[in-house]
């Protein structure tokens, strides 16, 4: 091997070995392990972050050094894909959204995460997508070892970004070093080994998380609410897709195409991109509808309110006007109605909105109420 290459061997491994240990290493750390002059190791370092070994994690600022983190590089597939989360500040609340290579996987955390309890408050996943709400603050983790090798014991806010801490033995440690810091959406990760466990530090960017109920787009020949609210999802840009959903409201009303289904779909965005979103979704509804009747409703947030599951239950028993539905989303203010082509589509896409956090069963059954 030539000294060149010796040299780039050393250097890579060092940087390694450091990121493992402390999470981030600066060129002093290097040049203290190898008495190595500062130009050839800052050569040497900006080689290395050109090849795609080494990313810079924060820049230099008056005395504070940059911080630089090896970026781990694995011959085993990482399960790791995408990973984003959303911030409800009123509730005091983020969700963490997960999608990952494999169904094991998801569920092999959402049952280990809520063995060990710590700031989950709630799992649910479906096939290779996991999502998980999570309280802000810290809790420690109980059992770590031996109920479960894996938990998340603190969320935190730091500027735009969520701070999760998460603590993992044996197996799941892997994830923390080799596979979590790939996944898309991931700022960067910071992990250090302690005495029995691996402690690591995903930092993603706080989004808001956003449903839109969607009613009364078709006729009797075109136009299917489910799949118009589908294809809306899909063409919506600058956004992290997590849900799109069909629930079934009162079968026996006058107003109705057939069986009286609205649809809700669910994405994380940031707030900078918001309203042009917004403005996506009206343009691409008035032009996709055939319906003289659409509207939407529009959520923002983690929690769906009391008095928004009260009128969906009503509308499941009985048929309700349009001024009603106006009613109850203005004295909500983390809900606005848009009337696209009308206004009687209000009143299935804001009732839609109160199933955000129900399962199939419910969805899918007119004759569940939601409990509250």
């Amino acid at each position: 091997m030539s000294k060149t290459l010796k040299k780039r061997t050393v250097c890579l491994n060092l940087v390694k070995s450091i990121t493992k240990r402390k999470g981030h290493f600066t060129i002093t750390d290097i040049i203290k392990e190898t008495n190595a002059p500062r130009s050839t190791i800052q050569d040497w370092i900006n080689r290395l972050v050109n090849e795609g070994y080494i990313t810079r994690i924060e820049e230099a600022t008056g005395s504070k050094p940059a911080r630089f983190s090896y970026v781990m590089k694995s011959e085993y597939p990482t399960a790791c894909k995408n990973i984003f989360t959303c911030l409800d500040k009123d509730n005091n609340l983020v969700e963490i959204y997960h999608f990952c290579g494999s169904e094991g996987c998801t569920t092999y955390c959402a049952y280990a995460h809520k063995q060990t309890g710590g700031v989950i408050l709630e799992t649910r996943h479906d096939g290779v997508f996991l999502r998980e709400l999570a309280k802000i603050g810290r809790e420690p983790l109980v059992g770590l070892g031996s109920k479960s090798a894996v938990g998340i014991e603190e969320i935190r806010v730091e500027g735009n970004e969520i701070v999760q801490t998460i603590k993992a033995t044996g197996g799941p440690a892997y994830s923390l070093t080799e596979t979590m810091g790939g996944a898309m959406g991931v700022k960067h990760i910071e992990h250090t080994k302690q005495k029995s466990f691996i402690e690591g530090k995903i930092y993603t960017a706080a989004l808001e998380h956003v449903t839109v109920g969607v009613d009364d787009t078709d006729d009797v020949e075109e136009g299917a609410t489910w799949a118009t609210s589908l294809a809306l999802l899909n063409n919506l840009k600058s956004i992290n897709r997590i849900s799109h959903k069909i629930v079934f409201l009162n079968p026996n009303i006058r107003f109705k195409t057939l069986g009286n289904n609205a649809s809700f779909i669910e994405f994380a965005v940031s707030e900078s991109n918001l309203e042009r979103v917004i403005k996506d979704i009206l343009e691409f509804l008035q032009y996709k509808t055939v319906s003289e009747q659409t509207a939407i409703a529009i959520m923002r947030g983690l929690v769906v309110p009391t008095q928004l599951k009260q009128f969906a239950n009503k509308v499941r028993a009985k048929e309700i006007s349009i001024a009603e539905a106006e009613t109850v989303a203005n004295e909500l203010n983390n809900v606005e109605l848009y009337e696209i082509t009308g206004l009687q589509g209000k009143i299935g896409a804001l009732a839609s909105l109160a199933f955000l956090r129900e399962d199939a069963t419910s969805l899918l059954n007119p004759d569940i109420k939601i409990e509250f």
